[in-house]
């Protein structure tokens, strides 16, 4: 939330408090670091993200605008559908012409079951690519998902093999089986993967465009000490829910 208004936190228990967080220029603004803080979260808490344009007119304080947010998420708030709680806090804003743009985001925050992921610790060596695909078949099968081993093992190998390929130390690659199938491959390299249109005859380039073409949906994320790159599947037997993934990683 860097350059933004503070977070929103709800309890399970429908009480509410804006997180201290220090101020920062938006991402991308200027060359100072963002400094970055941890808070303990209970499961079933929301968390809520949003711009100035939804608390802040110009015939309106802005504390005026943070008390109506938190009036919005109170008792029972925690359980209701994600959808409904963005139409409550968006009701009645667009009406005022004088706001900036607005931007709301709402999630339900829980931890994964053990059962429902797996992880496992890679060397640095393009051999622990077959290790990597060898190891996600036990889960896969325990998941009654070997309908999907066949993709996955591509999907693995291309990102396990980026990631050792352009970053040093050990790869931590873990697969969570939550409403879709998720590989998430991490290293320390702070560089973020970028879509390359490889020539024909380049023996390298081409790993993220398979990544693209395979998965539903994949992205990046930083981390205090390098990145997240990740691919997201369907499940067998239905499309993917349009809600967003609740989960917390």
């Amino acid at each position: 939330m860097a350059g933004h208004l503070p977070p929103l936190l709800v309890h399970p228990d429908g009480t509410n408090e804006l997180l201290d967080v220090p101020p920062a220029p938006p991402l991308g603004i200027g060359d100072g670091e963002v400094e970055s803080r941890q808070f303990q979260i209970e499961d079933g808490s929301l968390f809520v993200l949003y711009t100035d344009g939804l608390v802040e007119s110009r015939d309106r304080d802005i504390s005026d605008g943070l008390a109506r947010l938190q009036d919005i998420f109170g008792p029972g708030s925690p359980t209701r559908p994600l959808e409904d709680l963005c139409k409550a806090t968006l009701d009645g804003v667009y009406s005022d012409e004088q706001r900036d743009d607005i931007a709301v985001l709402i999630a339900r925050l829980r931890r994964l079951e053990p059962e429902n992921y797996a992880s496992w610790t890679l060397a640095p060596r393009l051999t622990s690519v077959r290790q990597a695909r060898s190891a996600i078949a036990e889960p896969m099968r325990r998941w009654n998902l070997e309908e999907l081993l066949p993709t996955t093992e591509l999907l693995v190998s291309e990102l396990v093999t980026n990631a050792i390929r352009y970053s040093r130390g050990e790869v931590t690659l873990r697969l969570v089986n939550e409403k879709a199938l998720v590989c998430e491959v991490l290293d320390s390299s702070a560089a973020m993967p970028r879509l390359r249109k490889a020539g024909g005859e380049d023996e390298n380039g081409r790993g993220l465009q398979v990544v693209r073409q395979l998965s539903k949906r994949w992205g990046a994320r930083r981390t205090p000490a390098g990145k997240v790159v990740w691919c997201e599947q369907p499940l067998p037997g239905g499309p993917l829910p349009l809600e967003a993934w609740e989960t917390l990683h």
